[in-house]
């Protein structure tokens, strides 16, 4: 009986972390039914000028990493706090530009941890491209800023 037992718990456990694994990444958010960043959490890159592209970054889906907000750091700067299911627009100079998701600068408590070391990522912007890039978290992997498909 004490086997029957064990092995049920550990069948239930077993299914119960397959079932985590497959949930703990984030997903994409479309353009459309992102809500827009609150200007009170948007810093820099807001003005558009003559030369500089406007880009459209969102934050994904998800139930990893959705209590806190990240940062938006664009070329060095901190350029907005961002929640899940929300967007940015911000205007930059066409070219690489190097973008990276960071820990919440004001977060407090778990959310102003030093947990992770924020990925650069270099991004190709066009003057004429989409221009679409989002924040994506995966299990084992740092939040990251990738272009959007």
């Amino acid at each position: 009986m004490f086997m029957i037992f064990r092995f049920l718990g550990i069948s239930i456990l077993a299914m119960f972390l397959v079932g985590c694994a497959g949930t703990i990444k984030t997903n994409q958010v479309s353009i459309q039914s992102a809500v827009p960043v609150p200007v009170e959490r948007l810093f820099a890159f807001q003005q558009p000028a003559e030369g500089l592209v406007k880009i459209t970054v969102t934050r994904d889906s998800g139930v990893f990493g959705s209590g806190c907000f990240l940062g938006l750091s664009i070329a060095g700067q901190l350029a907005a706090r961002i929640d899940p299911n929300e967007k940015g627009e911000f205007f930059v100079p066409p070219g690489k530009v190097q973008m990276s998701a960071t820990i919440d600068p004001q977060g407090k408590g778990l959310c102003g941890l030093e947990g992770f070391t924020a990925v650069v990522d270099e991004n190709q912007v066009e003057p004429n491209g989409p221009n679409v890039f989002r924040i994506s978290s995966r299990m084992y992997r740092r939040p990251r800023v990738i272009p959007a498909f």
